[in-house]
């Protein structure tokens, strides 16, 4: 029972990592106004958060399992 609601958990938190993502298009000028940078580079900033999430997220998974129980 345990392991269910660490997998519902986990799951959320990819959903809203990909929720961030999309939502971040949809004001991207308004971040690189914010920023005083172009909006190609706010872009980019957005890629590099992409990549390292994609990047780093099998990482810490494997990092953090715990051997199983026997």
């Amino acid at each position: 029972m345990k392991n269910n609601t660490v997998i519902y958990i986990l799951a959320l938190a990819v959903f809203l990592i990909g929720t961030i993502e999309y939502i971040i298009t949809g004001v991207i000028e308004m971040i690189a106004l914010d920023l005083e940078v172009s909006t190609s580079a706010a872009g980019l900033l957005v890629t590099a958060f992409a990549l390292s999430a994609a990047i780093g997220a099998p990482i810490l998974i494997a990092m953090t399992i715990s051997p199983p129980f026997t």
